[in-house]
């Protein structure tokens, strides 16, 4: 089964996951684009043609007959991944799965890079999953109105493609642990008070409950997890450089009765000089992943696609990585929900999904 195919029956089958990335501060009745690259009035969206002429050597981007229609309506409650009757569905084998996470979603005076980020992901027909501030700044989400209306409009637009995840609560650094960290080192009530308030924001401004955690600086505690699974979170992704000598494990395990998908590369190469990586270190960072198996979770920021050649790496990047048939793309949403119900099986090889059939 492609990864269009799947696309195509995701809507039939399964329960749409807790959606939305970007965001800006637009007016209202700004395009928000579907998962068949439409604008949400069914005409066709407008691409960033240096962004298409900088990714045309790639594999084409899907057409809108090859992608699932949008559905409407949201959910604020936990979405869960139902497990698709014996009858109807089959167990695929893939040797890697891939995702794609976008943090630091707020309202921004410019709103450019963000939205074109979305374009890209929603335009290829590409799964990411979108971290979103509850309270940047201090000041709740809710208040960017603009925002607001967007955020609510996409979701409905793409429930196939994008995923809303509570990125941590002001995003701010509250303590060395492990270098730097928001959440790691606090007191159990006050994360747990944190995470509340936080969900309780996110799902007033978007109208979709997370269940997909994304801590700022990428570091937690076990504080961190017990409130999590009180809140009835599935997963918890954070960096795999914190999770190795934390708990002693990389990628994709479970402990403290949650599921922990860490990233496993990132766009950034130095956070001292934001220097960024090239179209070819990408690939390279994709490639050995792709030779060993697993996991491959990419960690990139929407304000750091702020020209169009760094646009048309990353729309190059994402279509590369599409092209490959036995790579199986998901939100970080989906694969702990999937590890949770028992849909998605770790082999020697790779992985075992239980997908719709045909």
């Amino acid at each position: 089964m492609t990864n269009q195919t799947r696309l195509r029956t995701a809507a039939l089958v399964l329960v749409a996951l807790v959606v939305g990335v970007g965001v800006g501060l637009g007016v209202v009745g700004v395009g928000v684009f579907d998962d068949a690259g439409l604008l949400a009035d069914g005409s066709a969206s407008v691409s960033d043609q240096s962004d298409v002429a900088a990714a045309s050597t790639e594999t084409p981007a899907p057409t809108p007959a090859d992608v699932a229609p949008s559905e409407s309506g949201i959910d604020a409650a936990p979405t869960r991944t139902p497990r698709p009757e014996a009858a109807n569905a089959t167990w695929e084998e893939y040797r890697l799965v891939a995702t794609f996470r976008n943090d630091d979603v707020k309202p921004a005076d410019d709103p450019s890079a963000m939205r074109a980020v979305d374009r890209i992901f929603v335009e290829e027909g590409v799964p990411v999953t979108s971290g979103v501030i509850p309270y940047p700044g201090g000041t709740p989400l809710s208040e960017a109105t603009a925002t607001c209306e967007y955020l609510r409009e996409l979701a409905t637009s793409n429930p196939n493609t994008v995923e809303f995840a509570l990125h941590g609560y002001t995003h701010e650094n509250r303590s060395d642990f492990y270098g730097a960290s928001e959440f790691g080192g606090a007191p159990y009530d006050t994360q747990r008070e944190w995470i509340r308030a936080g969900t309780a924001e996110l799902t007033a401004c978007t109208g979709e409950r997370p269940t997909t955690f994304v801590p700022p600086m990428n570091s937690y505690d076990r504080n961190t997890t017990r409130a999590l699974t009180d809140a009835d979170y599935s997963v918890v992704s954070g960096g795999s450089w914190f999770t190795e000598p934390y708990y002693g494990e990389r990628g994709v395990f479970r402990a403290d009765g949650i599921v922990h998908a860490g990233n496993t590369t990132g766009y950034v190469t130095d956070w001292s000089t934001v220097e960024r990586k090239s179209r070819a270190e990408l690939r390279a960072d994709f490639d050995r992943a792709y030779r060993h198996g697993g996991t491959y979770m990419l960690m990139l920021h929407p304000q750091h696609f702020d020209t169009a050649k760094r646009r048309g790496d990353l729309r190059a990047h994402v279509r590369y990585v599409r092209s490959h048939e036995d790579v199986r793309l998901m939100t970080v949403g989906e694969l702990g929900l999937r590890l949770a119900n028992g849909t998605m099986k770790r082999t020697e090889d790779g992985w075992r999904v239980l997908e719709p059939s045909d």
